[in-house]
């Protein structure tokens, strides 16, 4: 992560204003509503936000949908260990895959398939 982009999470101002850009959604009734998956732990913050693809909302907001579907659906996704696999999957999955290519759909199919490997295993 480049100085700058850190610089957004470690002011408290730009942080905060930070969270509220990536998880706003105006297709949402609610536009805010990723934003409780996304500060809901410490874990889903740093490892969405603190990777490279933490400023693509599209990516971003296909995780945080997941997540809220799943809470929502009652099986909630938030285990430090597997919230962590999640991200470096992502990572790995954007060193050979242009992800700014997929769309929203196809993004949530891979962050859906993932998350039910990791709970599988």
């Amino acid at each position: 992560m480049s100085d700058r982009s850190r610089a957004l999470l470690r002011n408290g101002m730009a942080r905060l204003w930070w969270y509220g850009f990536c998880s706003y959604d105006e297709n949402r009734s609610d536009p805010f509503e990723l934003t409780g998956p996304l500060l809901k732990k410490l874990d889903v913050t740093q490892n969405l936000l603190e990777n490279a693809f933490g400023r693509n909302n599209q990516i971003t907001h296909a995780v945080l949908g997941v997540l809220l579907d799943r809470e929502k659906d009652g099986n909630p996704f938030y285990v430090r260990e597997k919230v962590r696999e999640l991200a470096h999957y992502i990572v790995q999955i954007g060193g050979v895959t242009i992800l700014d290519a997929l769309d929203g759909s196809e993004l949530r199919e891979l962050v859906v398939g993932k998350i039910e490997q990791l709970i599988a295993a």
